[in-house]
């Protein structure tokens, strides 16, 4: 087990949230507690990649990069899991603050979203494993969400809750097509002796997206809470505003997904374990 590579790569994990949790918000972007905080990562980071070239069993290994759609899945991954992190766990508040939904109302109102994604994810999954061909699926995924955040970003408010599913629906689609099915073109583009640490390094990077996307959001969030009247509208409004910031990571998205081959070149091995 490499325990010390774990320890580098959770220092700048840490490092790499708090300053997109801190930055420009509790501390000014040039603070010496930024920039330290940007050392440290810079640091721990080149720290882990010279221990995972050495270690006997690394946690992320170095060969996996050889593969070209390796190289383009685990920072798709990365983007994918920020883009889930910085919109979902709004979409709740956004239905509190603009139809004064309690929590668990809220929670049930986010249905469209939650059904379309799970049966798209399903459809997507078998069709990819039917015919081995997932590039048009990733990139129509990718181009669909980037509609759903343009379409969330620029949503009034004051709008009823029947045009805010139909846009969750679609931000679900997107997500459908992309959430498992870049697992599953990860595994079958890694090596069967790889296969465990492909699996892993593609959800851990997507988990580590995820959180950085929590806190970039909130982050935006709160400088776009500042100067506004308090108050739900504001809220609703600023939340809007976050989401819309999603669409263009979607974009980049978009051209990672059409830098990948056409096809696996290996059978593909089925549905994703996680």
């Amino acid at each position: 087990m490499d325990l010390a590579g774990a320890a580098l790569i959770v220092g700048a994990t840490v490092s790499l949230l708090l300053v997109a949790e801190w930055g420009g918000r509790v501390h000014a972007w040039d603070s010496g507690v930024i920039l330290a905080l940007v050392g440290a990562l810079v640091v721990l980071a080149a720290l882990f990649v010279w221990r995972e070239r050495r270690a006997a069993n690394p946690l992320l290994p170095p060969r996996l990069f050889a593969d070209r759609t390796l190289r383009v899945v685990l920072p798709a991954g990365a983007l994918l899991g920020a883009l889930l992190g910085g919109s979902v766990v709004y979409l709740p508040t956004y239905l509190q603050a603009a139809h004064g939904m309690g929590a668990t109302q809220a929670g049930l109102a986010l249905n469209p979203y939650v059904l379309t994604f799970m049966a798209v994810s399903s459809l997507a999954g078998a069709r990819i494993g039917a015919g081995g061909r997932f590039r048009p699926y990733l990139i129509a995924g990718s181009a669909i969400a980037a509609v759903g955040f343009g379409l969330l970003g620029t949503l009034d408010p004051g709008a009823g809750y029947v045009l805010f599913a139909v846009e969750i629906g679609v931000l679900g689609l997107g997500f459908g097509l992309l959430m498992q099915n870049l697992v599953v073109v990860a595994q079958n583009a890694a090596d069967p002796a790889d296969l465990a640490a492909t699996t892993s390094a593609t959800v851990s990077v997507r988990g580590l997206g995820l959180s950085a996307g929590v806190a970039a959001a909130g982050n935006l969030l709160t400088r776009e809470l500042h100067g506004r009247a308090p108050g739900p509208e504001s809220m609703a409004a600023a939340i809007s505003d976050v989401l819309l910031w999603g669409a263009p990571v979607a974009v980049v998205l978009v051209a990672l997904m059409a830098a990948l081959p056409r096809t696996v070149d290996r059978p593909v091995r089925g549905e994703a374990s996680a």
